[in-house]
């Protein structure tokens, strides 16, 4: 629990949709690769393959030739496999389970000072000592904000990058930063909306060319980097009822209201006035 000066927390759950978001932008802007091609010193387009071929036809046609083939070199971006394994929970090994109100919410991410409810109490409490609001004096009933989200759920989830070139140096150029990128190790971050992703490259590289086929085929280096992501999802998306975050307030005073027990033999005295 930590207290800011901000205001108010914008906060977008996370969904399946925001990792393939961050691993497309991590693709496209991080890596930024770039190769020799008969147009020169160019940018080699990423291309998500999930997507309608109707809609990649009409809006990305420089992508395709005549024939509605990719232009070369080309690389596409597909995540093949989700898994939920209990081996691996990420943070939080044992269940929070939410509060079983209308607002739900498990974890607190944000917690700030009521400051109109807390000054509240605080002149009150001045006027009756000193007969004064405003009065500077110590007020131990404070009014805290929290929010609450989700208990979040990690899941494990593979993607896998296809390369395809013409020339061999141009699978070199771009096949080498995957290697050394990471340094010595396999492990980067992606984040895409404040969200951050583990994410591995799997050591294997599988590469299917066909450049000793003495054949008529056209000529083509096809190599597959393939990328695990440990990532978190929040709330059940666009089908949850309850709210993304849940606003709660703490409780600093607790007050009984007297009762009045009337006797019969006060009923008579009670009804002359």
């Amino acid at each position: 629990m930590a207290n800011d000066k901000k205001s108010d927390l914008v906060y977008e759950p996370s969904t399946i949709e925001n990792v393939d978001m961050a691993m497309y932008n991590w693709l496209n802007e991080k890596m930024d690769l770039y190769t020799n091609t008969n147009r020169g010193w160019s940018k080699v387009p990423v291309i998500w393959v999930s997507g309608e071929r109707s809609f990649q036809v009409k809006n990305r046609k420089e992508d395709r030739d005549g024939n509605d083939n990719f232009i070369l070199p080309a690389i596409t971006l597909e995540r093949t496999e989700m898994n939920k394994d209990p081996q691996k929970k990420g943070k939080y090994w044992g269940d929070v389970l939410p509060n079983r109100d209308e607002k739900g919410g498990s974890i607190a991410i944000h917690t700030v000072i009521k400051q109109d409810k807390t000054s509240n109490f605080a002149n009150a409490a001045s006027q009756r000592s000193v007969g004064q609001p405003n009065f500077k004096r110590e007020n131990k009933k404070i009014i805290y904000q929290t929010k609450f989200v989700q208990m979040p759920v990690y899941v494990n989830m593979t993607y896998n990058i296809d390369i395809k070139t013409e020339y061999q140096q141009q699978m070199n150029d771009l096949l080498q930063p995957f290697m050394t990128k990471t340094g010595a190790v396999n492990y980067f971050i992606v984040e895409n909306e404040g969200h951050r992703y583990e994410a591995f490259i799997d050591a294997n590289f599988a590469s299917k060319n066909n450049g000793n086929d003495l054949q008529q085929n056209e000529r083509l280096f096809h190599t597959t980097v393939t990328i695990k992501v440990l990532a978190h999802l929040v709330g059940e998306g666009a089908n949850r009822e309850k709210p993304k975050i849940a606003v709660r307030e703490n409780i600093v005073e607790v007050k009984i209201p007297r009762e009045y027990v009337i006797f019969d033999e006060e009923s008579d005295k009670i009804k002359k006035y």
